[in-house]
């Protein structure tokens, strides 16, 4: 959409660690916005599991979160 601009950018890596890769720094160089990556997606006693990292990007300048998160009980 003409004008528009993205407030947050999710994606996953799968079964790899979450994590910002050199293309993920690439794409969030510009603008503003809240970035996140998902990943070590797994199962574990019978409950799908995965990890995320999140950081701010401000015009090239990205402020990463200190901790890596895990989400359970993923509903699929």
């Amino acid at each position: 959409l003409e004008g528009a601009s993205v407030a947050v950018d999710v994606h996953s890596h799968g079964r790899i660690a979450a994590g910002f890769s050199p293309v993920d720094d690439c794409d969030d160089a510009g603008g503003v916005r809240i970035a996140v990556v998902l990943g070590n997606f797994r199962e574990e006693k019978g409950q799908w599991k995965f990890d995320y990292v999140v950081r701010y990007c401000v015009q090239g300048f990205f402020l990463q979160m200190d901790t890596t998160r895990e989400i359970e009980e993923v509903i699929l």
